[in-house]
């Protein structure tokens, strides 16, 4: 549907609404509905990063997509909104990044809560392609497409119209061209240097040193009026309170009556809008390229008049990216910034007309576009949220938008506030509960005070929040509220959050019969249906028995470990609910042949009789220190199906829990090319592992893991061997030698029942935590070099893995798209006798 309704609420508003609103999809590139149809959103936070500041990070599964949106309610006294050019100077051809805006530009009654990237730039020239304002004073040009101003009272209007501005002194009048100048080109014949001029001025012309009387604004009826404090056609440099015009080519004698001591007024006024309302006394400007929207709707003859041509043929509204936009509420008091990401590969990327919906959703009723790609950045903390478009390292930008607290220093605690505004949660979930703490003024002073907190459900029934401000909820669909008691400094703060538990159906194990060995602890994970979405129900809420009782371990909290062999049955039980799961537990006393090849069929070895002749196999003559196994020789013959199949006739089911399997094979002659092993899982999916030959080599390791090169999951387990295959060389060989000994199941911490999983609150061998987006892991007293890390959730599904180096024993994995939730985080090394692991919290 075209979305034209806005939600005076806001983000919050917004978000209630969520399940009343239905989006679709915008599949055609020249769509001229302002529509988006991304399935259903999960609010991952929400919360105040400033006095009237609200942050929101927001995943959209099915597409999937990753966006950050932030709301400035801007009549709130203590906020500012600013734009600022890199180095506050013009030009600048080294350019910040945006994190670097954000911790440069903050300071005691001036912090910088949130920044993002804003205008396209140009690289040589070192500045912003349109009208940028801060303070009152433009930045470059006067280019606009359309223009994002706040005046002096923070009140918003988005508008097209060019700048006219000039300076009267006495009788004589020179519109200026420019302000400053760009690092490569020199424009214009009449150029005021202000606040921002970063270039020392050489040029011959004439040169008039202002110093301001009055504020500067733009749009003031009145003007800015200066005093001519220096007139020279030698070059005069600007300095902290003097501003320079310069002059020549055809200007040059245009204020030649100009005297020291003489007033000038600058009037930086617009010539008549094409459409909007330009407002009086603006303070911050932004360049939008170009408007989306406008009042509440597509904004024809601007969203379909982006560059459009050969690169662009429906126009860049249409360019799928990582992109920034920005709009304004009808009544101009809220300003709305939203960010997507799309270059981490979790999240796609989307066009102008799906952000403007999304905005226009969320309280705006106009949208301008920022530079996008791989400038698109927000930053919070000082730290870049969004994975950086286009190879993965930050841009640095000509100039950025900043949300600002101006309020004085205060680090007394004054309120609290969830880390989500409403919880809505099936029933039988654990979910993390996050906690700040705020001053008098709205500006964080403890970013995580749950644990410091003590939580009631309202009512009781909701369920209970344990030490670590995990909400644990109950069977019952019902609604209520979790209150936080914060005390400190003397006073005791509280804060709400609506909760509401969904009903969840057909409750049931993520797998009803399980293999184990001691080596592996495994989580016995629970599934339910919740609004026709799977999603993980909290195995720590149920009571757990085992029968007969002997053969396995389980904790309280839903974990299972092998203690002898033999088979039971696990029951978990919750008021009248039960489950039960059948538990197989196999423990190795050593590695396992799985065949000798001296079976007298060689392993039901086949071949092409046109591949192979003059064949024979004897269990003598074997290589040194082999104690069993066959010596193949026969002639090998060029031919276009060199493959060798080894088929037992019968699947082989292997025992227990193996790693890996290890062909022992001793290529004398050098005719096998590749080795390939056929295998079925638990699950009944096929797959197969294959291993080059390598001259000299007689151990061939085909190892057990997941794709990403992690441990192999316990629920595809037992493993069934089908077949194996060797691909021959294409050659000639008479007599040819081929001695196998064995294929052999491999297995890891033989007989050893350690508890390998590790809580970071204990101390143990491994600690991670939540750093922004990033998982910091901390291997204590260990170097392991590059490893695999798996990140999985409670009933064991895999949320990420990557690749990490703990070459200095800690690392970080990005994980942009992690819900609030409890996970678990394995690190996998060969240098590790078994691999760690870790619970993480994510709030």
């Amino acid at each position: 549907m075209g979305i034209k309704a806005s939600f005076g609420g806001g983000i919050v508003a917004a978000v209630m609404a969520a399940t009343a609103l239905s989006s679709t999809v915008c599949a055609d590139a020249q769509t001229t509905e302002l529509k988006y149809d991304w399935g259903v959103c999960d609010t991952l936070a929400m919360y105040n990063v400033g006095p009237g500041i609200t942050y929101s990070k927001l995943v959209y599964h099915d597409k999937p997509l990753i966006i950050w949106l932030v709301e400035v309610d801007l009549t709130n006294q203590y906020n500012s909104v600013e734009q600022a050019p890199s180095r506050m100077a013009v030009p600048d051809t080294k350019r910040w990044t945006v994190p670097t805006f954000q911790t440069e530009l903050s300071k005691p009654g001036h912090n910088v809560c949130v920044a993002w990237n804003h205008d396209f730039f140009s690289y040589d020239d070192g500045i912003a392609i349109g009208l940028n304002i801060h303070n009152g004073q433009p930045n470059y040009t006067k280019f606009s497409r359309s223009t994002l101003a706040f005046d002096d009272k923070k009140h918003a209007e988005v508008f097209r119209a060019n700048i006219s501005p000039y300076i009267v002194i006495g009788d004589e009048r020179a519109y200026i061209d420019f302000f400053n100048r760009a690092a490569v080109s020199y424009r214009g014949s009449c150029v005021l240097y202000n606040m921002f001029n970063a270039s020392t001025l050489t040029e011959a012309g004439r040169y008039i040193a202002l110093q301001p009387i009055d504020k500067w604004a733009v749009n003031r009826p009145e003007g800015t009026r200066c005093r001519v404090t220096a007139i020279s056609d030698e070059p005069i440099q600007t300095s902290a309170d003097t501003y320079v015009l310069y002059l020549r080519n055809e200007k040059l004698h245009a204020l030649d009556n100009a005297a020291v001591g003489d007033i000038a007024t600058v009037y930086q006024t617009f010539d008549a809008p094409l459409w909007g309302v330009i407002p009086e006394n603006i303070m911050e400007g932004f360049h939008g390229y170009v408007s989306i929207v406008h009042d509440g709707v597509l904004h024809k003859g601007e969203y379909d008049d982006f560059e459009n041509g050969s690169g662009y043929p429906n126009g860049r509204s249409y360019e799928l990216s990582s992109r920034t936009m920005a709009g304004i509420n009808k009544e101009g008091n809220r300003l709305y910034v939203a960010v997507n990401e799309a270059g981490s590969g979790k999240s796609e990327a989307i066009n102008c007309i799906e952000m403007a919906a999304f905005l226009v959703e969320h309280g705006a009723n106009d949208v301008v576009n920022f530079d996008s790609g791989g400038s698109a950045a927000i930053s919070l903390d000082g730290e870049m949220l969004n994975y950086p478009m286009r190879g993965g390292s930050i841009r640095p930008v000509a100039d950025a938008m900043l949300a600002v607290s101006t309020a004085p220093e205060d680090d007394v605690a004054a309120s609290i506030g969830f880390t989500n505004r409403r919880r809505r949660m099936p029933m039988l979930g654990a979910t993390p509960l996050g906690v700040m703490a705020y001053n008098m003024y709205g500006d964080i002073v403890s970013k995580d005070v749950t644990k410091d907190c003590s939580f009631e459900c309202v009512p009781a029934e909701l369920g209970y929040v344990d030490a670590d401000g995990v909400l644990h909820a109950s069977d019952n669909a019902v609604s209520g509220k979790i209150v936080a008691t914060y005390n400190a400094s003397g006073k005791t703060l509280t804060a709400e959050m609506p909760v509401f538990l969904a009903q969840i159906d057909d409750v049931k194990p993520a797998k009803s019969t399980l293999l184990i060995d001691k080596y592996r602890r495994q989580i016995l994970g629970l599934r339910g249906v919740c609004g026709g979405i799977n999603i993980d129900v909290d195995p720590s809420a149920f009571e757990w028995t085992a029968s007969p009782e002997g053969v396995v371990e389980i904790d309280d909290k839903g974990y299972v470990t092998g203690k002898a062999n033999g088979t039971t049955t696990i029951t978990g039980r919750y008021n009248g609910l039960e489950v039960n799961v059948e538990v197989t537990v196999e423990i190795p006393e050593s590695d396992i042949d799985i065949t000798r090849f001296d079976d007298g069929t060689v392993f039901g070895m086949k071949y092409a009789s046109t591949l192979i002749k003059n064949f024979s196999a004897v269990t003598t003559d074997l290589p040194e220190g082999w104690d069993r196994g066959v010596s193949l020789t026969f002639d090998l013959k060029s031919n276009r199906n060199p493959l060798v199949t080894f088929n037992p006739g019968t699947s082989i089911r292997l025992y227990s829990l193996p790693n890996s399997l290890t062909l022992t094979m001793n290529d004398r002659d050098n005719i096998v090319k590749e080795i390939k092993m056929d295998f079925v899982d638990a699950e009944g999916t096929r797959f197969n592992l294959t291993n080059a030959v390598v001259s000299g080599q007689q151990d061939y390791v085909f190892k057990f893991e997941e794709s990403d090169g992690t441990e192999m999951l316990t629920p595809r387990y037992p493993l069934t061997f089908e077949k194996m295959y060797f691909t021959m060389v294409k050659k000639n060989v008479t007599g040819a030698r081929l001695d196998l000994r064995s294929i052999t199941a491999n297995y890891p911490g033989m007989g050893a029942a350690d508890d390998i999983t590790t809580d970071a609150r204990d101390g143990g061998a491994m600690v991670v935590r939540r750093q922004g987006d990033n998982i910091a892991i901390e291997l204590e007293g260990a170097n392991v070099g590059m490893s695999k890390v798996r990140v999985s959730t409670i009933s064991g599904a895999i949320a990420l893995s990557a690749d990490a180096d703990f070459s200095s024993g800690t690392a970080g994995v990005y994980a942009p798209a992690l819900a609030p939730g409890i996970y678990l985080v394995t690190v996998y090394s060969d240098a590790l006798a078994r691999p760690l692991t870790a619970k993480l919290i994510v709030r």
